[in-house]
């Protein structure tokens, strides 16, 4: 799926794809703010389906029941779908739910509420330091929500875990959170370090999905990834429990944040006197040049008659931009790249921007790679960049070439998408 991007924040969902109609995605608005919904039923035929109620349900509720209060509304929410699974269950023996796991957030545009049942887990990159709000085991790190517990349906009322306050994202804090084979592995060195990495969200996300699905096997497994950005000052406080955390990317009132901000101060105070200064001395200089310099004499008269013909011979038109091509800028000019050992096409594209289908099929490069098409370390390829979604690389033609043109794993590059671009920058110099 590709990032949807609001006002103050943007978020992607993704899901193994052996999971099958055993998971279930989803995000809407509603009176209370944005919502997020992920569901993961019990393997097998018999469990298909039930991830699917789950979250019609849960959006059932948050639109019939506009008048909870936003910091029960996720608890509630799954409490009620959960009292309807198991009313479901009795009614058909041989559909009975088990193992169903759901995570319900709330965003409201300052505050953050969430609730879950089953293996469900969350955790926030604040700053440089990585935090577990819900985990599956029942003693979390940092007093973190045990996510497992009682699964959505396996009674007809059962208490999920909720969070006890409201907590407050910051500017660049990360939110990861979903079912399955992820809460294996939220907390490891890997993801933390996929998360702090410079790319769009749906690449991280991707990226993380790819390194659980080979710790993990074929185990299901579905997440979503929320950055915040816009925030207001003063936020960046999340709650474990009854715990509060800080996130760093906050600037609080204390400690050393609060001496750098004195020393920010101070430098600040210096600049506005350096500025005072150089103002005096613009306004010195200015009266020297205005009693000593400047000549007061008047200009000497101009006919009226040759004025006006002055005036109308520079009043020629400008040419109108037409938006030929011949106006456009140029192709940037190919980089050359020599391969290494270990070198990969994901590493290639991570650097460039490029797919490998435009550098294989490139005809500088014609009988530079194997049998197979794979690299050969030692040697040179020329990189077409003209082709980059690297804005660096090629900064006026990048939007044509972003994920979510090629796709996400460069699906969509081949000869017709080359054949596109390339007529319709038919006449932009090479």
């Amino acid at each position: 799926m590709t990032t949807k991007k609001f006002s103050t924040f943007e978020y992607t969902l993704e899901t193994h794809e052996d999971g099958g109609d055993n998971t279930c995605m989803d995000s809407f608005e509603t009176p209370h703010g944005h919502v997020f919904v992920i569901a993961l039923a019990g393997e097998g035929k018999v469990q298909a389906g039930f991830a699917a109620t789950a979250v019609e349900r849960i959006r059932y509720y948050f639109e019939s029941e506009p008048d909870d209060k936003a910091a029960d509304i996720c608890k509630n929410a799954l409490i009620y779908t959960g009292g309807f699974l198991y009313q479901h269950g009795q009614g058909d023996t041989g559909r009975k739910p088990d193992g169903i796991s759901c995570i319900c957030l709330l965003f409201d545009g300052e505050n953050i509420h969430y609730s879950g049942m089953g293996d469900v887990c969350m955790s926030v990159l604040a700053g440089k330091k990585m935090h577990s709000l819900i985990c599956c085991d029942n003693d979390g790190p940092d007093g973190a929500l045990p996510g497992k517990g009682p699964y959505l349906g396996d009674a007809p009322v059962a208490e999920p875990q909720a969070s006890l306050h409201p907590s407050s994202p910051a500017r660049d804090d990360i939110l990861l959170f979903g079912a399955g084979a992820l809460c294996g592995h939220i907390m490891s060195r890997q993801l933390k370090k996929i998360l702090m990495d410079s790319m769009p969200l749906q690449t991280k996300l991707a990226r993380v999905m790819r390194h659980v699905r080979d710790q993990g096997g074929r185990q299901p497994s579905t997440a979503c990834m929320i950055c915040f950005y816009g925030m207001a000052e003063g936020h960046g406080n999340y709650w474990k429990g009854d715990m509060m955390v800080k996130s760093d990317s906050a600037r609080g009132k204390s400690g050393k944040k609060s001496t750098k901000q004195g020393a920010r101060n101070g430098r600040i105070t210096e600049s506005l006197r350096y500025a005072i200064m150089a103002l005096l001395i613009v306004f010195v200089g200015y009266m020297f040049y205005d009693l000593f310099i400047y000549d007061p004499r008047p200009p000497v008269a101009v006919p009226l008659a040759r004025q006006e013909a002055a005036d109308t011979d520079t009043l020629l038109e400008e040419p109108e931009d037409t938006g030929h091509p011949d106006m456009l800028p140029p192709f940037p000019g190919d980089v050359n790249y020599t391969v290494r050992g270990g070198d990969t096409w994901n590493r290639i594209y991570l650097q460039f921007g490029v797919c490998s289908w435009f550098i294989i099929n490139h005809p500088p490069n014609t009988g530079r790679f194997g049998r197979d098409g794979g690299l050969i370390a030692g040697q040179t390829l020329r990189i077409p960049v003209r082709y980059s979604g690297d804005p660096d690389l090629n900064p006026h033609y990048y939007t044509e070439f972003t994920l979510d043109r090629v796709g996400s794993s460069c699906e969509n590059a081949g000869r017709e998408f080359r054949e596109a671009f390339e007529e319709k920058y038919s006449g932009v110099s090479q």
